[in-house]
C-alpha cells in the first residue's frame, strides 16, 4: 500500500462515526424497514463480470472472520436488467406489504449502486450470539446517515472513540466512512447491559477490517467470488456428526466415520442469471483425509449408452457410477471391509461377491406411462410413471448367486438381463423395451456430468404434462405450479466431481423454454403471480 493510500485510510478512520440504538417495542418496525430495504438488493444481481472484485476488493478485508454465511451481490447493472417496479411487485405479493415506496428510497440512501455489497450471518456455538451484518458501498455518506436517522429516529450519533450505549431487546450497530458503511443487526436475546455495546463495536471492527484474513488470502474464495457470477455465497458449516463427537468422543467406528466425513467445511457457490438460463456452480473444499473417498468415486465415467437406451418420453433420470475395486480398496484403508464381511457371513456372502457381480453403473429413469396416450377399459391410464432401474453387470453368475440368497429380484420376472445390463421395470414388457427402443440423442449430457459420479436430468415440461393429465385439479395454486414447470425446459445437475485434488464441484443448469428473456426478469414475473 502506498504512503498516500495509507494516509487516506487513516484520515478516513479519524472521521468514522459509530451509532447504536435502543429499540423499544414500538420502534422495531422501523429497524425492520431498514433491514428490508437493504435486503432488496438480494434480488438484484447483475450478469457481467465484477469490475471491482479481482481479488483486491477492499470490502474483502471487512468480512466477518466468524461468519457462517456470506452473500455477495453484484449491483452495477441492476437497473439495466430490472427496474425497481419489477422488484417491488413480487416482494409486495410475497410479503403482503407495499414495498414500492421503500424501494424508491434507494436513491436517497447514499448507496453506491456501481459497486457490490455483502451480507453475512454469524451464529456462535452457543446459539445465543446471532447477528446479520451488511457491508455497503457509499457514494454519499451524508445521505446514508440521514436516511438511517429518518428510518430510526432515536439513533444517537457518538463521536470517536465511541462509547456505545446499552440496547433493549434488539440492537443495531452502524459504522461508516466516506467509502463504506457497516450495519450489524443482533438477532439474539440481550444478556446484560453490554450487549448493545458489543453489537455497535462489532460494526466498527468490521469497518476497520482484518489484515491477512481468510478472505484476502484464500485463492478459492478470491477466484470464486470474482468469476463473473451474479450472486456468490460462502457457507462454513458444521456437519451434524460433530454433535456425536461432543457427546461420545472420537472412539471406535465413529472415529472411522469422522475420518471420511468433514466436520467443518467451506462451500462456495456462484449463481448467474443469463438469457433463458440459470447456472449455478458450487465448490466444497475438503481436507486431505477425505480426498481418498472422492477419488474412489471419480474413477468411472458415465456410461451414456445407458441414457441413450431409455425408451419413450423421458421424464428424467438419475445416475451414480464408481469403480467397485477402488471403493473396496478404500474400505480396506479404513478397516470397514472386515466389519462388512462379518455382517454378510451368515448369508454366505462377502464384499468380494458384490464387487465381482457389478461394474459400478446405477441409474433410475422415469418415462411417461406407455398406456397414457391410448388407455382402454381393461388398461386404464396409469397415475405412476414407468420406471427403469438399471445396473451394469460384470458377472451374471455372481449376480444370481447374490439374488438366490437375498431375493432382490421379484418373482414376477419384471426384469431383463441383456448385454451385461440388468433392467428392472414395472413389467417384463417394459424391461424388454429398454433394449428394443430406438436410442435417443444424448447431446444434452454435459461433459461435467459425464465425469461426475452423480448426475440428474429432469424434463420439466413433460413432468408438468404428466401431472396435469394424471392429477387434474382446479386449484389455482396447483395450476400455477404446473404452469411454472411448463416454463422450464430442462434441469441438469452434476455432483461429486473432484477438481484440483481437494475441491468437489456441483453444477446446476436450469434451461427455460423462453430463450430470449433474461432469467432474472422471468423469475420475478413468476413471483408476481397474484
Amino acid at each position: 500500500m502506498s504512503s498516500s493510500s495509507l494516509f487516506n485510510r487513516r484520515h478516513q478512520c479519524r472521521r468514522m462515526r459509530i451509532a447504536s440504538q435502543r429499540l423499544r417495542t414500538g420502534q422495531s418496525f422501523l429497524a425492520g424497514q431498514l433491514f428490508l430495504l437493504l435486503s432488496m438488493a438480494l434480488l438484484c444481481p447483475g450478469n457481467k463480470a465484477f469490475s471491482q472484485n479481482t481479488g483486491d476488493d477492499p470490502a474483502f478485508r471487512c468480512l466477518d472472520p466468524d461468519a457462517n454465511v456470506i452473500v455477495h451481490i453484484n449491483l452495477p447493472i441492476i437497473l439495466s436488467k430490472v427496474s425497481l417496479d419489477d422488484i417491488a411487485a413480487p416482494i409486495s405479493h410475497i410479503a403482503h406489504m407495499d414495498v414500492k415506496n421503500l424501494l424508491q428510497n434507494i436513491a436517497q440512501t447514499g448507496l453506491d449502486l456501481k459497486r457490490s455489497l455483502y451480507v453475512s450471518t454469524t451464529i456462535r456455538a452457543n446459539y445465543t450470539d446471532r447477528y446479520v451484518s451488511f457491508i455497503l458501498p457509499l457514494s454519499d455518506s451524508g445521505k446514508f446517515i440521514s436516511f438511517v436517522q429518518q428510518k430510526v429516529p432515536d439513533l444517537q450519533i457518538i463521536p470517536l472513540p465511541g462509547k456505545a450505549r446499552s440496547a433493549g431487546d434488539k440492537t443495531i450497530g452502524v459504522a461508516w466512512n466516506d467509502q463504506l458503511a457497516t450495519i450489524t443487526i443482533s438477532l439474539g436475546t440481550p444478556t446484560d447491559s453490554s450487549y448493545a455495546t458489543q453489537t455497535a463495536k462489532r460494526s466498527m471492527r468490521l469497518l476497520e477490517g482484518y489484515n491477512n484474513s481468510f478472505y484476502t488470502s484464500d485463492p478459492t474464495f478470491r477466484q470464486l467470488f470474482s468469476d463473473g457470477g451474479d450472486i456468490h455465497i460462502m457457507s462454513a458449516e458444521d456437519n451434524p456428526l460433530s454433535l456425536f463427537t461432543k457427546m461420545f468422543g472420537k472412539t471406535g467406528a465413529l472415529s472411522n466415520i469422522q475420518s471420511l466425513i468433514v466436520l467443518r467445511k467451506r462451500s462456495f457457490t456462484s449463481l448467474s442469471f443469463g438469457t433463458g438460463r440459470i447456472s449455478g456452480r458450487n465448490i466444497t473444499v475438503v481436507p486431505p483425509d477425505t480426498i481418498a473417498l472422492y477419488k474412489a468415486l471419480n474413477t468411472r465415467p458415465l456410461n451414456t449408452d445407458l441414457v441413450a437406451r431409455i425408451p419413450g418420453k423421458m421424464l428424467g433420470f438419475a445416475n451414480f457410477h464408481f469403480d467397485p475395486a477402488a471403493l473396496i480398496s478404500l474400505l480396506d484403508q479404513f478397516h470397514y471391509r472386515t466389519m462388512l464381511d462379518t455382517s454378510l457371513a451368515p448369508l454366505g456372502l462377502s464384499v468380494n461377491d458384490f464387487a465381482k457381480a457389478i461394474k459400478g453403473d446405477f441409474m433410475v429413469a422415469a418415462t411417461m406411462p406407455a398406456n397414457l396416450a391410448a388407455p382402454t377399459s381393461s388398461n386404464p391410464p396409469s397415475k405412476m410413471p414407468d420406471f427403469f432401474y438399471v445396473v451394469t453387470i460384470n458377472d451374471p453368475i455372481a449376480l444370481f448367486n447374490i439374488n438366490n440368497k437375498l431375493k432382490l429380484l421379484k418373482d414376477s420376472g419384471a426384469y431383463t438381463l441383456k448385454d451385461n445390463i440388468l433392467v428392472v421395470s414395472n413389467t417384463k414388457q417394459l424391461a424388454d423395451s429398454y433394449f428394443s427402443a430406438e436410442r435417443r440423442n444424448t447431446g444434452f449430457v454435459t461433459d461435467k456430468m459425464k465425469k461426475s459420479p452423480v448426475g440428474v436430468v429432469l424434463n420439466m415440461g413433460l413432468i408438468s404434462d404428466f401431472l396435469r393429465t394424471t392429477a387434474p385439479t382446479e386449484s389455482e395454486s396447483h395450476l400455477h405450479f404446473l404452469d411454472t414447470l411448463k416454463k422450464i425446459d430442462r434441469v441438469s445437475l452434476s455432483s461429486g466431481l473432484l477438481e484440483n485434488n481437494n475441491e468437489i464441484e456441483t453444477a446446476l443448469d436450469i434451461e427455460l423454454v423462453d430463450k430470449s428473456t433474461n432469467s432474472l426478469r422471468a423469475f420475478l414475473q413468476l413471483l408476481n403471480h397474484p
